[in-house]
């Protein structure tokens, strides 16, 4: 379907992030994986110093970008049907040596419970102006997408948050091959969005991260817009804005 342009700026269509732009984490890392711990495990032994939470929390990025590194795209190359065991490592890296120890044999029952966990409604939650940004697009008639370095399960989760009927299309980096900020990706959702013969400029993809998202979309001929929930940044004033 071709796109038709937006009267504001030539807009033709926009693409969306997902973690961090359209819905975050309802609780903390830490906090939601020891409570899953307590569930399949039982109550661990009190921690020498600090709390399980505190510890889980601080070493997750140190444990997502170690993996990432070693295994890019959700490990992809792997396994081409679910990144589970990716996952797997990243959240077992995240547990202190006593957590460990006490997970124990039910290591993959806990760690099965947690990918499926984050699948569902209870593991986020939708920021607030999320809905109304996108309900505006849809009543001004803008073709809308998803691209987002994220693995299988994002169309049900954009599913059971009510989200997924606003967009054309989810393009994610599993199903894709390709991680953002590479310009396949953003090419690809301009096909999908049957831009081909027109200023790339036309699509306008936002996110929260300026690497993969803002320079990204910009590397790749298109307009990009980004998200700062630290600083109020919305999405409503970036797309008023555009």
């Amino acid at each position: 379907m071709a796109a038709a342009r937006s009267a504001r700026r030539g807009i033709a269509a926009v693409t969306l992030d997902a973690t961090g732009t359209l819905f975050r984490p309802r609780e903390a890392i830490g906090t939601a994986y020891l409570k899953h711990v307590v569930a399949v495990c039982g109550p661990p032994p009190p921690p020498a110093t600090g709390s399980y939470e505190a510890a889980i929390t601080a070493a997750f990025q140190q444990s997502f970008r170690a993996e990432l590194a070693a295994s890019p795209n959700f490990g992809h190359v792997h396994s081409a049907t679910t990144a589970q065991p990716w996952w797997g490592r990243v959240i077992f890296a995240t547990f202190p040596p006593a957590l460990q120890a006490h997970v124990g044999s039910r290591k993959d029952e806990l760690l099965s419970t947690l990918y499926s966990h984050y699948a569902t409604r209870a593991a986020w939650e939708v920021y607030d102006d999320v809905h109304p940004a996108l309900r505006s697009l849809q009543e001004r008639g803008v073709p809308m997408g998803v691209i987002s370095n994220f693995d299988e399960r994002l169309e049900s989760i954009l599913e059971t948050l009510d989200l997924r009927g606003y967009f054309d299309f989810v393009l994610t980096s599993w199903d894709h091959g390709v991680a953002k900020p590479d310009a396949s990706i953003f090419h690809r959702a301009a096909e999908l969005h049957g831009i081909t013969d027109v200023d790339g400029r036309a699509m306008l993809h936002i996110g929260d991260d300026a690497t993969n998202d803002l320079f990204g979309a910009r590397a790749a001929g298109y307009s990009g817009g980004l998200v700062d929930r630290g600083r109020a940044v919305t999405l409503t004033q970036l797309l008023q804005e555009h």
